[in-house]
């Protein structure tokens, strides 16, 4: 009976993926400007994340709760919060790379690469590569998410064991925390030239 709602929620995660997909592709190729950038990006300065996906974090609460129910919800909501972080910056993400597709389609319409220089389309490859890539990896993880949301209707996790908090950090070899960290130095980079006043209210937000 479990391996058929299994089966089921399988099929329901693979289709609501292939729209998230098709949406995603579709706004992908938004123009945005900078000053669009400051409008759209979320702030994520309150989120401590470095203690959220921190294994040694994950066995201290462990030791805390130690009745095996408590951990389980205690696991579900620290799970929502890392949904949440996710969810955030992989929003930014977007809006960094859509920005960056912006400055790049604007360059070659109009002609623009010599003019621009090799360290501009370098800041500017470098942001839409840093996004691209967190936001395939952050997608990867929300897909664990929602699987272990949906199991957890079904099951309560009574026979499988509360996900690992700590292990969604990475997808494949690819470093969440470390990932955004690119995002937002590649942005930082961008944003240098159109001065520091503008590269400075861009890190205030992401």
């Amino acid at each position: 009976m479990i391996d058929s709602a299994l089966l089921l929620m399988l099929a329901g995660a693979g289709s609501y993926r292939f729209l998230a997909l098709g949406l995603d592709h579709a706004s992908r190729f938004k123009k945005r400007t900078l000053e669009e950038v400051f409008d759209f990006v979320y702030p994520v300065s309150n989120q401590d994340a470095e203690t959220l996906f921190s294994a040694s974090e994950e066995k201290k609460v462990a030791e805390f709760w130690q009745a095996r129910e408590l951990f389980r919800e205690e696991q579900h909501r620290r799970m929502g919060r890392a949904q949440a972080y996710i969810l955030r910056r992989q929003h930014n993400a977007l809006i960094i790379e859509q920005w960056a597709n912006t400055e790049w389609s604007d360059m070659r319409k109009n002609n623009l690469q010599d003019e621009a220089g090799p360290d501009l389309i370098d800041a500017i490859v470098h942001a839409k590569q840093a996004a691209s890539s967190f936001r395939i990896a952050s997608s990867m993880m929300l897909s664990r998410i929602n699987f272990w949301n949906m199991v957890r209707l079904v099951d309560n996790w009574q026979i499988l064991s509360p996900p690992s908090i700590a292990r969604l950090r990475k997808a494949g070899k690819i470093d969440l925390l470390r990932g955004y960290q690119n995002v937002r130095e590649t942005a930082l980079a961008l944003a240098s030239f159109y001065g520091q006043e503008r590269r400075e209210l861009l890190g205030s937000l992401i």
